[in-house]
């Protein structure tokens, strides 16, 4: 993954959410909206991306999808076990010049296009509830 290209926090203006602008590209070159969207970031969500079913058909990732044995099995809130389709994509934030390999998941009837948990931990985030802002900081960790 490249790392985020700014010696500053890039933050986002996001009342009542916590979101990044991003663009979700196939590994063939097409991006699935025609320029960067809000998606909401989840801690609730293990994976990398969730898109919607229909987002995921339309898009063109479905055409990079992964073999079935490498799928996940996901569980909803109500303990509901879900086969979850995957596909490799590019995840875009202009404002970083920051590019990354992601796994894509989704499931039938989905509609939820979220970040999760194992693409947050690459990432300095801070979640600055009172300005309304979701920001990425630099990162001055050598050690990393």
């Amino acid at each position: 993954m490249a790392t985020p290209d700014s010696s500053q926090p890039v933050c986002w203006d996001t009342p009542d959410r916590f979101a990044f602008r991003l663009q979700l590209v196939t590994l063939d070159g097409r991006p699935h909206a025609s320029s960067p969207e809000l998606v909401d970031l989840d801690t609730g969500y293990d994976g990398e991306v969730l898109v919607p079913y229909t987002l995921y058909v339309s898009s063109g990732l479905s055409d990079w999808e992964l073999p079935q044995a490498q799928w996940s099995t996901g569980l909803t809130v109500s303990g509901e076990s879900l086969v979850l389709p995957a596909s490799r994509a590019l995840l875009v934030m202009p404002e970083l010049r920051l590019q990354a390999d992601v796994l894509v998941d989704t499931f039938e009837d989905n509609t939820e296009f979220l970040i999760g948990r194992t693409f947050m931990r690459r990432l300095r985030i801070l979640l600055d509830g009172p300005a309304n802002q979701t920001c990425i900081l630099p990162d001055n960790d050598s050690r990393r």
